[in-house]
This record gives C-alpha cells, structure tokens and sequence, in this order.
C-alpha cells in the first residue's frame, strides 16, 4: 500500500498529529526547560545552594537537592514565562 504523503513515513503507523498550538506549547517548554538545565548548571558551578538557602529569610529545610530543585525550577519558569512573552508580542495577525 502506497501512501501519498512522505511524511506518513517518518511518523510511523498510527502517529497522529498535533495541533498547531499544542506544537507551539511544546517547542516553548521544552526549549525553557533546556536554557533553565544550562542555566542551572551555570550557576551551581558557581554557588552553593546550601550557602544560598542559609541566607535567604524562609526556611526551605536543609540539603542541596532541595536547592537544585527550587532554583531550577524557579529559571525553567522564567525562562517559559520569557518565552511565551516574545511569542506574544511578536505574534503577527492572521491573513
């Protein structure tokens, strides 16, 4: 059985495809979670979450993990939040 569509192919059989916005959303969390990854990995090379947590006025508890954790967090979310901004105002109207 022939297909006409080349790109059934490289789908694979029974792949479906995404909505337009679905595809946009993905793109958007997947490349803030890489740049927060790099981001994090920059930083922790240079602080010690442990020293950080010591300073700050909330009490998260003890351990590195948990410092990992928050600030990655924290940079995955702003970056996505950053991310989706520029997909925002650099949305261009419908023709």
């Amino acid at each position: 059985m022939a297909t006409s569509d080349p790109t059934d192919i490289a789908r694979g059989p029974g792949a479906t495809r995404w909505p337009r916005d679905w595809q946009k959303r993905a793109v958007l969390v997947w490349i803030s979670f890489l740049i927060a990854a790099v981001m994090s990995l920059v930083f922790f090379g240079l602080v010690d979450p442990v020293d950080l947590l010591q300073t700050s006025a909330i009490d998260f508890g003890d351990g590195r993990e948990r410092g990992y954790a928050l600030l990655f967090f924290f940079f995955w979310g702003g970056t996505a939040t950053s991310a989706w901004l520029a997909l925002r105002l650099t949305r261009r109207p419908r023709s």
